[in-house]
């Protein structure tokens, strides 16, 4: 690879990552699966390198993968977190209540989604706190369609930001047999896309300069390629 080139990935490489640490902070939630795990007080990393511990009205949280125990409004494929225990998995239990999710350290963002188990209309709600002191409250309307694939990964993000945030409070209503919380689908932001274009670009001026060149070097060498040289394609060698 030519130096032109290698700086071109690099610009590509770059601007990617940077477009993913612009993103607010998330739980990471697939850091608790496999599917079924059950956890009285799951305690984790965000992406960010925060540990929390996440407390619920219930005894349990339970670990799910959309699609596959859990058939809602995330991405298909997407690991979440129900404030419940099924039956299944001992003795059942869940109900209505928020969840509060403390850091250890502050933070100066979250991003997250709620869902309601519950068939029917709901709205997600999260609380910034910086100790006592409520920072920032962001809330949406959404609907549980249940079971229909088709509206998988309609379920409405929600990012609270403020200075030192140590816990953020999410609640949602029609919460009656609890609510999942789940991350963000990570988005390069616009800024990453323009840089990706850039890189792409430069590789593609590379390649165009490196045909160039070739071709010159053999207009002012006038040197003949031998049929030995001439390029093959499937095994066969052009002649002409």
């Amino acid at each position: 690879m030519t130096p032109k080139a290698a700086l071109a990935g690099m610009v590509f490489l770059v601007g990617f990552g940077a477009g993913l640490a612009a993103k607010a902070d998330m739980l990471d939630i697939p850091q608790f699966l496999p599917d079924g795990t059950i956890n009285a007080s799951p305690s984790g990393t965000t992406i960010g390198g925060v540990t929390y511990t996440v407390i619920g009205p219930n005894e349990d949280f339970t670990t799910f993968v959309e699609g596959t125990d859990w058939n809602g409004e995330f991405t298909i494929g997407q690991a979440i977190l129900w404030d419940g225990r099924l039956a299944v998995y001992g003795p059942g239990s869940y109900g209505p209540g928020s969840v509060t999710i403390e850091f250890s350290s502050g933070i100066s963002s979250l991003t997250l989604a709620a869902q309601a188990l519950d068939y029917g209309p709901y709205t997600e709600t999260m609380w910034a706190y910086s100790g006592l002191t409520l920072v920032d409250v962001v809330g949406a309307s959404a609907f549980n369609h249940m079971d229909d694939a088709l509206y998988a990964g309609t379920v409405p993000y929600l990012t609270v930001t403020g200075n030192d945030i140590t816990s953020v409070v999410v609640a949602t209503t029609n919460d009656g047999a609890g609510f999942a919380i789940g991350d963000a689908v990570p988005v390069p932001e616009p800024s990453t896309y323009a840089l990706m274009l850039v890189g792409f670009g430069l590789i593609g001026f590379v390649a165009y300069r490196r045909s160039r060149n070739g071709a010159s070097a053999f207009c002012l060498t006038g040197s003949v390629v031998s049929d030995e040289d001439k390029p093959r394609f499937g095994g066969v060698r052009f002649f002409g």
